[in-house]
This record gives structure tokens, C-alpha cells and sequence, in this order.
């Protein structure tokens, strides 16, 4: 919902200030009409600056946090599989290179969620 009002806030901004381009190039610093026109258009914009920045931003925190979620939910899974492995697998096997490949399946996570 955060995503559609802030992508909502995005295509109304260039709708606002070609409205008040319009109602500044008319020319008619005396019409009250141009200027209630001019001062909306401005206020909107005022409005609409700050409200998608806040948006755009509780969109990054609820993926920053569902990314997290997961990240150490695969890290638990991962780990709980590798410790049921039998004892001969952890005694042939280097920990470093399991911990290692765990741990590049989670950078792995991040960085799909960084561009995603």
C-alpha cells in the first residue's frame, strides 16, 4: 500500500508543476484566479515533496525488514540441516567452507533484495 501511494505521489508531482508553470507563464499577476491557481499548484507540491520521501522511506524499512526476517531465518535453517548431518560428514568436511557457503547464500538474499 506504501508502494502504490508513493508511486501515486510520484505522477501527481509533474501534473502539479506543470500546473503551476501554467498559472505563472499566464502572465496575469492581477487575476486572483491565476493566483489561487499558482498558490494550490505550490501548495500541493509543498505537500507532495516530503509525503513521497516519507513513503518511498516506510517502503525501504518494511523490505529492509522482511529481508532481515528471512535472512536469519535461512541462516537458522541452514545451520539446523548442517548439524544433522552424520558424524563422519563433520569430520571429513572444513566448518569454514560450510559456514562460508551459508554465508554467501545470505549475501546472496541481500543483494537480490538490493535490487529488487
Amino acid at each position: 500500500m506504501l508502494a502504490l501511494l508513493s508511486a501515486l505521489a510520484d505522477v501527481l508531482t509533474p501534473m502539479f508543476a506543470g500546473r503551476l508553470v501554467d498559472a505563472i507563464a499566464s502572465g496575469a499577476a492581477s487575476d486572483a484566479l491565476a493566483w489561487h491557481a499558482a498558490v494550490t499548484a505550490f501548495v500541493v507540491l509543498a505537500v507532495l515533496g516530503p509525503g513521497a520521501t516519507l513513503l518511498r522511506q516506510g517502503v525501504y524499512f518494511n523490505i529492509i525488514r522482511m529481508t532481515l526476517k528471512m535472512m536469519s531465518e535461512i541462516a537458522a535453517n541452514a545451520f539446523y540441516r548442517a548439524q544433522r548431518f552424520s558424524t563422519d560428514w563433520h569430520a571429513n568436511s572444513f566448518a569454514g567452507s560450510t559456514v562460508r557457503k551459508i554465508t554467501r547464500g545470505m549475501w546472496a538474499l541481500d543483494l537480490l533484495a538490493d535490487f529488487g
